[in-house]
Parts: C-alpha cells; structure tokens; sequence
C-alpha cells in the first residue's frame, strides 16, 4: 500500500500544473524521482522467482540465486531455521567443491559451512512439510534435515 502511495505522490507532483515558479518546478523535479524511485522498487518486486526439481535436478532462479544442475552437483539441501526473533524457516544449498554460484554463500551468517540461502518458505506456496516431502522424494540423501548437518563443515 505504501508503495502505491509513494508512486501516486510522484505522479501528482510530476503532472501538478503549469503556474510557473520555482515551487512548482521542484515540486515536479522531486515528483519525477519519487516516480522513478517507486518504478524500481516496483519493477524489482516482479522479478521471477523460481524453484524447481525433479528426480534430474535442481533449477532455482530467486533473490540473486542462480543454480541450475543435476542432483550431483548439490551437496546438499536442507531446510534451516533462520537465526531472528520470530521463526522463520529458509531454504539453503551446499553445492560441491568447484560448481559455480552467482553469490558468496550466506548460511550460516559466522560462516562455518557454505550453505546458499535460496528463499525464505514465507515466499513459497506449500507448507514446510510438503517441501520437506517434496525434497525427500527427489533429493533423496542430499535432503538432509537441520539436526543432521550440525557440525558439518
């Protein structure tokens, strides 16, 4: 809802009217930023997000994660509990030694092990268990739950 506001008020500023001076000028300078800026966040928000995977492999394509390959390139994939306040739950990749990743890993945040966040299960349709069924079935061994990888370097 803010952002509509946000993009509203650009455009009444942008378009305000043609009495001249210096308030009005600024006001339609200040306007067309505040547009633009309500276009980028927007526009950032329509990104494609995607995962997928089937008994071949992994395909995901969100948050500036890229990783499309077979199940034997994945080192693992688990669903962690994020460290906040309140429970959340994410989605995180280890890839084997050598298998190119758009990002620096990012999980956990003191960096022991070199897990990829993929999402949050927040952003996902399915509950935590049919992506843990899902996981299970097609991921088979790589799909590790959190109390397996402890310690795991």
């Amino acid at each position: 809802m803010s952002l509509g506001l946000f993009a509203i008020a650009g455009i009444g500023l942008v378009v305000r009217g043609p009495a001249g001076g210096f308030m009005v000028v600024s006001g339609t300078l200040i306007g067309g930023f505040v547009l633009l800026a309500a276009l980028v966040v927007l526009g950032s928000s329509l990104r494609p997000f995607r995962i997928a995977f089937d008994q071949s492999g992994l395909s995901v394509n969100c948050e500036g994660q890229r990783f499309d390959g077979p199940w034997d390139q994945v080192e693992a994939i688990s669903i962690e509990r994020l460290m906040t306040q309140d429970e959340r739950y994410a989605l995180v990749l280890w890839v084997r030694p050598g298998v190119p990743m758009k990002n620096a890993p990012t999980f956990p945040p003191n960096g022991a092990r070199d897990g990829h966040v993929l999402c949050e299960l927040s952003d996902i349709r399915e509950s935590r268990e049919e992506i843990a069924l899902a996981l299970q079935r097609f991921a088979g061994a790589k799909f590790r739950s959190p109390t397996a990888l402890r310690g795991t370097p």
